[in-house]
């Protein structure tokens, strides 16, 4: 378990919660209850998760009555924050968008910093680590831009998460190093000896990590910080374990468990079960380990965070291959590789090691521009000086000159405002009865909008946590077929067989429809605006890594030409692209199926162009195929939801553009779209 951080606070901060209570109960306005109960929340992130989900929602509504906008962002924030540290993931998504919706409305940097930093806390944990460590970096951009701090601790310790997790110990010891000594300088001392600690501890350093982790947990431990102090007591027992002093390790590490599971924060929970699995493990007790890795497997496979699976289903196969229980060990082994292989293979390495090139030279220029913007202003300040003094006669002689013609200006302007009076009052008159009328229109027109802003937020939550309830019962049904599988084994006959594979085929065609229709609706939602300039070639490089494994397998060739800048929300364009390759690569029967993604230019447009040699498509259903659920082959020969072309349609009609297709039976596509050229900007991200 690394150092991750979920939240923007460190102890120094945190002001007693009785103090906290007593500012909530004594605000004078809505808008100052709502900003006291979002830093209280905040608060309880490290206490209580669940009760800063109560109070995140107490403000989320007092914000809402009297939209205000500041108040309503930062309590989504906590609710994504506090959801994503009890291991519900879909809530805690589904908060994140919101909040980052009206972070680009805010155009708050700081603002946005936070949103984007629990994005990457999200991508990390579901083992997206380019998609996470860009989040990361883009917050870091945020937080050192002129006129806005944040302390980055929490960034750099995640980045330095992200480095381990991938191998590279050297780049992330740099990251804590980086975390713990702006810790020490903000003041946050405790925090500052985990990083410390857990550095030494890198190194197998165990007598000096203990140490640094003693510090921490006592003065965690005297500001009754539990949440800090269960970490300070896990991070001894690895520790211990590294030490082979297995009693004392499980005594910290039993004391750590009770403390997060009465905080409810199940990934925690995950860990520290695997390492009292671990425990178990190396003092031979294997039937007590193999109990606790599945008390793990469990927790994990609940909190959908990918990240803490991979170890436990690679020891699970360990422990049945002790126990000759092969069928068990291979089930598992397969479960890990697929995992282990989808979160650490070499395009991901290879894109982090980009990622982190582009974010040493950004940071490289803005360091160079801060000096120089120094400079000019140094410069600025003797040309000025100069000018005043040149002036300063000038200015005399003009005042004299003014003083003569306001003393003649001022006596005409007292004879004009007598005549002015006289209209005024007779014109008010006539405006209050005209604003007495309007004033009875407008509170029915603003009773009508806020209804159907109700409505609309409720739509959308009933989406997202329908879409959620769904899931869930799916998941359910796939986990027991699989274990009546590994039940039955070789007695199940023939018809069995057949009528599992029937379930399980259809339960994954659920879950995936279930996924795009979220998709669908979520784009239905999202207002054309906040867009940033993004460069497409960067981003096919996320695209291709996830479709890597779909080209690998059908040994296909993707061939990209140089794109240009587009201005857009990252996250459509990467949909729309992903659909249209994923569509070539799907329907295509070619023994090396080839995709080719190009460009030209057509006035104030671009015209893009998806070419495949599939299997093309008749012209007669050339109009239909953009419709929602419409489907040219039967689900046995293709898998597909009838989703995805209408997701590209909706994204490219939203921003002005329009898609369609070229195509014959048997003779390949080419799918077409255009899009507006982006508006002159100097910031291209």
């Amino acid at each position: 378990m690394a150092l991750i951080s979920f939240t923007l606070v460190g102890l120094a901060q945190n002001p007693t919660i009785d103090s906290l209570w007593q500012a909530v109960e004594n605000a004078t306005t809505i808008a100052e209850q709502v900003d006291e109960s979002n830093y209280l929340a905040e608060q309880y992130q490290d206490i209580e998760p669940r009760e800063a989900i109560e109070i995140s929602r107490t403000a989320l509504s007092l914000a809402t009555r009297i939209n205000y906008t500041e108040g309503i962002f930062y309590a989504l924030n906590n609710l994504g924050t506090a959801y994503d540290g009890i291991g519900q993931g879909d809530s805690a998504y589904f908060f994140f968008v919101k909040a980052q919706e009206l972070g680009v409305e805010l155009g708050d940097e700081y603002a946005m910093s936070v949103v984007k930093n629990n994005f990457g806390l999200y991508y990390l944990f579901q083992g997206n680590y380019p998609l996470a460590l860009k989040y990361f970096q883009e917050s870091l951009v945020s937080i050192n831009e002129p006129g806005y701090y944040m302390d980055p601790v929490v960034t750099y310790n995640n980045i330095g998460v992200i480095h381990q997790e991938q191998g590279n110990l050297d780049k992330a010891i740099e990251y804590f190093q980086k975390a713990g000594d702006a810790s020490f300088e903000s003041d946050d001392k405790p925090f500052a000896y985990l990083c410390y600690g857990y550095i030494a501890q890198l190194k197998e350093d165990h007598s000096s990590a203990l140490s640094f982790y003693n510090e921490a947990l006592n003065i965690y431990r005297e500001a009754h910080d539990d949440m800090h102090t269960g970490e300070s007591l896990y991070y001894m027992g690895e520790c211990y374990l590294g030490m082979q002093d297995y009693d004392r390790a499980k005594a910290v590490l039993d004391t750590s468990l009770q403390i997060y599971h009465r905080l409810g924060m199940v990934p925690d929970e995950v860990e520290i079960y695997r390492a009292l699995a671990s425990v178990y493990e190396a003092e031979g007790n294997n039937d007590e380990a193999l109990k606790l890795y599945h008390q793990a497997a469990e927790l994990g496979l609940e909190s959908e965070m990918n990240t803490l699976l991979v170890p436990i289903f690679k020891a699970l196969a360990r422990q049945y291959a002790l126990k000759q229980d092969y069928r068990a060990a291979y089930d598992y082994q397969l479960r890990y590789q697929e995992l282990n292989d989808n979160i650490y293979d070499n395009t991901t390495k290879e894109r982090i090691a980009q990622l982190e090139h582009s974010y040493e030279l950004e940071f490289n220029k803005a360091e160079r521009d801060r000096l120089q913007a120094e400079k000019d202003k140094r410069d600025a300040v003797v040309r000025q000086r100069t000018v005043v003094a040149a002036g300063s006669t000038v200015v005399t002689i003009l005042l004299a000159v003014l003083l003569v013609v306001y003393y003649r200006a001022n006596r005409q302007k007292k004879v004009i405002n007598k005549v002015l009076e006289t209209k005024v009052k007779q014109r008010t008159a006539e405006l209050e009865l005209v604003n007495n009328k309007l004033l009875v229109s407008n509170s029915e027109l603003e009773h009508v909008n806020n209804k159907l802003l109700e409505s609309n937020e409720e739509l959308e939550r009933f989406t997202y946590i329908a879409s959620h309830d769904l899931k869930e019962p799916l998941r359910n049904i796939t986990s027991f077929i699989n274990l009546i599988q590994r039940k039955v084994g070789e007695k199940a006959d023939e018809e069995l067989e057949e009528y599992m594979d029937y379930v399980i085929r259809n339960t994954r065609q659920m879950y995936t429809l279930i996924d795009d229709v979220l998709n669908f609706s979520r784009i239905a939602a999202l207002e054309v605006r906040g867009t940033k300039y993004i460069e497409l070639n960067v981003l096919m490089i996320d695209v291709e890594a996830t479709l890597s494994r779909t080209i690998a397998e059908k040994n296909a060739e993707l061939e990209v030409d140089t794109l240009p800048v587009i201005q857009a929300h990252n996250t459509h364009v990467f949909m729309l692209l992903k659909n249209l390759i994923e569509n070539g690569l799907k329907y295509n029967e070619s023994p090396q199926p080839r995709v080719k993604i190009s460009y030209r230019e057509e006035g104030d447009f671009y015209r893009f162009s998806v070419e495949d040699n599939g299997i093309g498509i008749d012209p007669v259903y050339h109009e239909q195929i953009f419709e929602m659920f419409k489907r040219m082959n039967t689900r046995d020969k293709y898998d597909g939801t009838g989703i995805g072309l209408a997701t590209c349609k909706k994204i490219v009609t939203k921003y002005g553009g329009e898609i369609g297709i070229r195509s014959e039976e048997g003779k390949g596509s080419t799918f077409y779209f255009t899009w507006p050229k982006p508006q002159p900007q100097e910031e291209l991200i």
